[in-house]
């Protein structure tokens, strides 16, 4: 088909009104001929008027080779081609509950470095085997197990969240275990340089075709805006627009960063969490393998990762109240290894709305940007374009709705919930994820060859008017591409910031050379230190809100100053709290309940 020569053809016959009627609802002034749905199928055929190929060819080399580059800069793992195409497909076809695992993920490492950067006062940077040194080693470890899977038996009797947070807790941080004559502290050392020089590298390479990505936009926006009202030119834009989630997606996983080799770094942490030294924990003692897979980068479903619960049972106990340079507290070890208190290894945490929100505000948001501009494209209103986009975030949001609920009913109601949760991934889920990865491609394909200038799409509600089939120009279109694109950039450009920033500020954990990590600590500090006001104002805030319903915040927050920190002194046989300022010549304690006390050493 060819609109232009059937739209001259429609205009020059004069039995047009077998074909068509007037009608003042075009957008135009007066009365106009329009051709029915009916009329346009019988005078102009059934195909599509698709562009011609150097059209073609610029959506092509603008859209699809960019995205194409960025994919093939996606975390995937080495000499696993079956891994690598069902985490391409888990990636694309659930993009919402994928990118929500990640940013819990990337949020997760995120608390971990901010523990090891208060550990410290903001000025102290302890040498390499200083007790800071040996912290930093250990976070970072639990950061990399917070990629990998657990061992099912490790949920279910006999053992359990309590026996599993025991073991970790353990081989994180005990000094004191010896396993086969040689200290649990050393092998943990040595475990952890495996681990930074395991990292997958190539963030440089990442960031050239994430540049490359928003040349090619700019390239877009500056042809769409200088020929304002063609149909090709929004097919192009609204194509850039729809696909700019996927550079945050896999920009992402350089913070939440995989292994060059998964396998043998989870032989290695299964040997830190081994069966030469759990033996000695007799009842508590699990002899299987501690780690059984590979799931970060939200590339397995349900995968929920161990650091949360270390982390937040830690911060309950007593690095929050103790907050900058907490690593100085008495008996810091004994509370590191037995917190006396600390959820379940799998618990909900009401922190995870927070990247559930994040993840479909992105996806969602950028894809509502190419609604917008399609929207108010002719055809005015909801069409094959704008219709498409909406039929992509249906089915995403459905295939993420379904996974929560599998996730939260086989976790309550059923006695094997892996059994379970397998079962609905193989006869369900991957289904699903193929049906929306190949919605995306028809998207993509039919916006870049014309595909959608069918008299079916331009017709759908009855009539369209040929004058405006290929291009409109009227007043309130430059309006509406602006809006478009800048919804679409804003939220692009704010992720991105968020996902650099996230991984300049956690570097210091995953350097391998330590004098590095000291100086990439310390430029992390300073960064922080200028950005405090904005944190405190949200800390404020929140603080605040959460006041109202009667609850404390959990999350630590980063310090530039010493807390004032809460001791135990003991006066007779009676147990009393006492607050004691933390300055380097020390500070007397007044006196409580008619007792005059002591300086306390801190």
């Amino acid at each position: 088909m060819n609109l232009t020569s059937c739209g001259t053809k429609f205009s020059s016959i004069p039995d047009w009104q077998l074909y068509g009627f007037w009608s003042n609802d075009t957008g135009l002034f007066g009365p106009q001929k329009v051709i029915s749905l009916d009329g346009c199928k019988r005078l102009c055929g059934l195909g599509a008027d698709t562009y011609d190929w150097m059209s073609i060819a610029n959506t092509i080399t603008t859209w699809v080779f960019p995205i194409i580059g960025i994919l093939l800069q996606a975390p995937f793992e080495s000499n696993n081609t079956r891994g690598t195409l069902l985490a391409l497909l888990r990636w694309l076809g659930s993009p919402l509950s994928s990118l929500s695992y990640i940013f819990w993920n990337i949020k997760v490492s995120g608390r971990a470095a901010l523990i090891v950067d208060m550990a410290t006062r903001y000025q102290e940077f302890p040498g390499p085997k200083s007790d800071f040194s040996a912290i930093r080693d250990s976070f970072y470890i639990l950061t990399v197990m917070n990629q990998y899977t657990i061992n099912k038996r490790m949920r279910t009797h006999p053992y359990g969240p309590d026996i599993a947070k025991k073991l970790l807790r353990t081989a994180l941080f005990d000094e004191l275990l010896v396993v086969n004559g040689e200290k649990l502290s050393k092998i943990r050392k040595r475990t952890a340089d495996h681990l930074r020089q395991s990292r997958k590298q190539g963030v440089v390479a990442v960031f050239i075709s994430m540049g490359w990505f928003l040349f090619s936009l700019a390239i877009s926006i500056q042809a769409v805006f200088s020929d304002i009202g063609p149909i090709e030119q929004a097919d192009n834009l609204g194509l850039g627009l729809m696909l700019s989630w996927i550079p945050v997606l896999i920009l992402s996983g350089i913070v939440d960063r995989n292994p060059a080799n998964s396998s043998s770094v989870e032989t290695s942490l299964n040997e830190l969490v081994g069966k030469d030294w759990v033996t000695d924990l007799k009842d508590d003692a699990f002899s299987e393998k501690f780690f059984v897979g590979f799931g970060g980068q939200g590339r397995r479903r349900w995968h929920y990762g161990v650091a949360n619960a270390i982390l937040a049972g830690l911060e309950d106990e007593f690095i929050k109240r103790d907050g900058r340079n907490w690593l100085s507290t008495d008996n810091v070890r004994d509370k590191l290894v037995k917190p006396s208190k600390s959820p379940g290894i799998y618990f909900f945490d009401l922190r995870e709305l927070w990247h559930v929100a994040s993840s479909g505000l992105v996806i969602i948001g950028t894809i509502f940007g190419a609604f917008i501009l399609c929207y108010f494209t002719p055809p005015i209103g909801i069409g094959c374009r704008s219709g498409g986009y909406t039929i992509f975030c249906c089915l995403a949001t459905l295939s993420f709705v379904v996974e929560m609920v599998v996730w939260w009913w086989t976790s309550k109601h059923t006695n094997d919930e892996f059994h379970e949760q397998e079962k609905w991934a193989r006869w369900f889920f991957i289904p699903m994820d193929i049906i929306v990865l190949s919605w995306l491609l028809y998207i993509t394909i039919a916006q870049s060859t014309g595909l959608y200038n069918t008299c079916w799409c331009l017709g759908w509600e009855g009539s369209f008017d040929f004058t405006t089939a290929k291009s409109w120009t009227g007043p309130s279109v430059q309006g509406h591409w602006i809006t478009a694109l800048c919804l679409t950039l804003v939220i692009m450009l704010v992720s991105f910031a968020f996902i650099i920033i996230e991984w300049c500020t956690q570097s210091h954990m995953a350097t391998h050379n330590y004098a590095e990590a000291m100086r990439g600590l310390a430029r992390t500090r300073t960064f922080k230190w200028l950005a405090s006001p904005f944190s405190e104002l949200m800390d404020f805030t929140i603080t605040k809100f959460k006041g109202l319903f009667g609850k404390e915040r959990k999350s630590l927050v980063w310090r530039k100053k010493d807390e004032v920190r809460e001791i135990t002194v003991i006066i007779g046989s009676e147990l009393e709290r006492a607050d004691e300022v933390l300055e380097e010549t020390g500070q007397n304690i007044g006196p409580e309940n008619g007792e005059e006390l002591r300086k306390m050493p801190t």
